[in-house]
């Protein structure tokens, strides 16, 4: 089982504040492990004590700016979408998690979003272009900051309007467009795979509740916000190159 560990710009990460020691890697590609940590001393646990990695299946819960994978030695503690040990090392930085793949892979979520509504608003589709040739150097700041300002007025339409399924499709789809344009592309990437999941749960209970299926609006909702979490993150694995990974219980 791979795990991974993100750590800000400073090399600390989220909720701990000391710097890790980093892999090294030489002219010809091969990398050196950092140190490993100093051992934790004391119970092991989860969100408290320990050093907190997480699998492939879980990175956009914990998107930070740099991803490393890393290694582990001793216990080892499972939460919901993270693991506690006792000591950690990175073994090499993942290159491929960088600010342009990111943002592409914002407007790829976003854009699968869009095709599940009729008729997308043209300043959806647009900051969805904006984003992409931002993330292509081809597009400023500036006009991804128009792209946000123009779709922001279309999300707030769709919000005050969100009261049945259908709308609430639009309205996550048009969320997911906005947040493609978002100034972080971590961020984007995050809000817009989010966004893009909820807007195909939302669509999925609507042509439910208009069907003769076999199963409920909530059990086709929920059916498609985790099929298309998983095409999301084997979209993802590819992008930033770390294959499909597939993780034991």
């Amino acid at each position: 089982m791979k795990l991974y560990k993100f750590l800000k710009k400073d090399l600390t990460s989220t909720y701990q504040d000391f710097v890790w020691d980093l892999p090294k890697k030489n002219h010809a590609g091969i990398w050196t492990p950092g140190k490993w940590m100093p051992a934790v001393t004391g119970k092991l646990e989860l969100c408290k004590k320990g050093y907190h990695l997480t699998d492939a299946s879980h990175l956009l819960d914990w998107a930070e700016a740099q991803l490393f994978e890393a290694e582990y030695r001793g216990r080892i503690l499972k939460g919901n979408n993270k693991f506690v040990v006792r000591e950690a090392r990175l073994l090499r930085q993942i290159e491929g998690w960088n600010d342009r793949n990111l943002r592409l892979f914002a407007v790829e979520s976003a854009r699968d979003a869009l095709i599940l509504i009729p008729d997308p608003d043209p300043r959806s589709l647009a900051a969805c272009d904006i984003a992409e040739r931002f993330a292509n150097g081809k597009a400023t700041k500036d006009e991804l900051g128009g792209a946000v300002s123009a779709v922001s007025a279309v999300s707030a339409a769709y919000a005050a309007s969100a009261v049945s399924a259908a709308y609430a499709a639009s309205y996550y789809a048009v969320s997911a467009a906005y947040a493609a344009a978002y100034a972080s592309a971590v961020s984007a990437a995050f809000a817009a795979a989010s966004y893009a999941a909820y807007a195909a749960s939302a669509s999925s209970a609507s042509s439910a509740s208009h069907a003769a299926y076999a199963f409920s609006a909530v059990s086709a909702a929920s059916y498609a916000t985790a099929s298309i979490r998983d095409a999301q993150y084997k979209k993802l694995w590819k992008m930033i190159g770390i294959g499909i990974e597939v993780n034991d219980d």
